[in-house]
């Protein structure tokens, strides 16, 4: 009987010991699962962030290029309005040198401009002086490249 109680007696230490480092497994595991779910939500939070500043900065981008192409836009008509008064005001030049020289006003269709309209024009060109005379160029007040187009047209 001692025999089975001093084998009784180590297989309880044995179990004990056991017990313990399981014990101590387990709370390593608890430790490491806490670490573990607190780096999870930290990652979540960063993940978070940078998705929201993802979204701000796509936002931001869109206004800007919202913004833009606005600008873009008005510059365009800003331009093609100053094209079309470029044109009409050198159409108007033209009459008016033609009225100068004597020459009738025809318009494109060929019909004859009101005589109204051609003393308006030479009453303009007389205040104003001719563009030679005023050392101007119609030319000057197109924008960017458009002025070597214009120098060639008459």
């Amino acid at each position: 009987q001692r025999a089975r109680l001093r084998c009784l007696a180590r297989d309880l230490a044995s179990l004990t010991r056991q017990h313990q480092e399981a014990e101590c497994r387990a709370w390593t595991l608890g430790r490491e699962n806490e670490e573990l779910r607190a780096e999870l939500s930290r990652a979540r939070t960063l993940l978070r962030d940078a998705r929201d500043a993802r979204l701000a900065l796509e936002a931001r981008w869109l206004r800007e290029k919202a913004l833009e192409a606005k600008r873009v836009n008005r510059a365009i008509e800003r331009e093609e309005k100053y094209r079309r008064e470029v044109s009409r005001l050198q159409e108007k030049l033209v009459k008016a040198r033609r009225s100068q020289a004597g020459q009738p006003d025809v318009e494109p269709d060929g019909s004859r401009c009101s005589s109204t309209s051609s003393q308006d024009e030479e009453a303009t060109v007389a205040t104003r002086g001719s563009e030679e005379e005023a050392g101007s160029n119609p030319a000057d007040y197109l924008p960017w490249g458009d002025r070597a187009a214009a120098a060639s047209s008459p």
